[in-house]
């Protein structure tokens, strides 16, 4: 899970916008790298555990929680800097979940990076007509 932490450091930019663009197109890159495994294990594994996979299951939640964590304090603090209505900020986090899941899904499956950019230059929409 190396890739883990520099990911979410593209969310301490200081303009909210960038910070979740970045976090988009990076998370493009690397989950369409040439690799044994495309997609993202943290994301993508828990549809295939086994009941037999309790101790994987738990480790793979904490990571995602870190993620699901890092990307609400992110748009926390576009609220408290008046970048953000509060009442933006539930369905905000829920859609950039959405999206990465989403990534994630359609790179393990196959799509290219020009396929996952092209999409996040359309799901950022709500981002910039809220932020």
């Amino acid at each position: 899970m190396s890739h883990l932490k520099p990911m979410l450091e593209y969310l301490e930019a200081d303009e909210p916008i960038e910070a979740f663009q970045t976090l988009f197109a990076e998370a493009a890159q690397l989950y369409t790298r040439s690799s044994p495994a495309r997609g993202c294990l943290i994301l993508t594994s828990s549809v295939n555990l086994r009941t037999e996979d309790d101790e994987v299951g738990l480790l793979i939640a904490e990571y995602r929680q870190r993620i699901e964590r890092a990307i609400k304090e992110r748009l926390s603090r576009a609220v408290k800097d008046e970048h953000l209505p509060p009442g933006q900020k539930a369905a905000l986090a829920e859609l950039c979940f959405t999206i990465l899941y989403g990534m994630a899904l359609r790179a393990q499956s196959g799509a290219g990076c020009d396929d996952l950019l092209g999409g996040t230059e359309v799901a950022i929409r709500p981002f910039v007509d809220t932020i």
